[in-house]
């Protein structure tokens, strides 16, 4: 009898722990609501949108991201396009990887103090890559995030050569100026 009476007590014990309602799961770590867009300024040397630049790029999910923006380069005006992939590795801090398109005037300018050299594209067309890691800031709707990457020229051809040797700026410059590494760091701003 006193087995079947601790028996029963167990039984009622495990059904009223049963009863209890269960503990909510924790709060995600970056509260980040998707689909939302952010504002962003861009500071580099050679990136896609040049040494300044304004993005706007909507979060699509957690991980995707589209962007579109406008900037300033040494040469001209410059605008791109991106997507953006993204795998998190903190609380508040992801991976990321980048392809896009963007595209500007170009001057690339030999590195002489003897009559240099330069080769002009009036529209240069580039494919673009990177990485970076993104970062929230304490304020959940502020975020940065730094940036490397390579940018290949699509229109090789479409240059003039300039300065007093245009026989050396195409024989020896030929493929100088096609292709740029980039590094630059940007502070966004999110609507959600």
């Amino acid at each position: 009898m006193r087995n079947f009476i601790l028996c029963a007590a167990v039984l009622m014990a495990s059904v009223a722990h049963a009863d209890e309602p269960a503990e909510p799961p924790p709060p995600d770590p970056v509260p980040e609501k998707t689909p939302h867009l952010a504002m962003s300024g861009t500071l580099g040397i050679a990136t896609p949108l040049g040494f300044a630049g304004l993005e706007l790029e909507a979060h699509l999910t957690k991980w995707l991201s589209l962007s579109a923006g406008v900037g300033l380069a040494g040469s001209g005006v410059q605008v791109a396009t991106m997507a953006r992939g993204s795998l998190p590795i903190g609380d508040k801090t992801k991976l990321y990887a980048g392809l896009g398109l963007s595209g500007g005037r170009w001057v690339w300018n030999e590195f002489t103090f003897d009559e240099p050299a330069h080769k002009t594209w009036d529209r240069a067309y580039w494919v673009n890559g990177e990485v970076g890691l993104w970062r929230q800031f304490i304020w959940p709707e502020w975020s940065g995030r730094v940036l490397l990457g390579y940018s290949r020229i699509l229109n090789r051809d479409d240059y003039v050569c300039g300065g007093d040797d245009i026989t050396h700026c195409m024989v020896a410059h030929a493929h100088d100026g096609e292709s740029l590494i980039y590094v630059g760091y940007s502070v966004a701003r999110s609507f959600q």
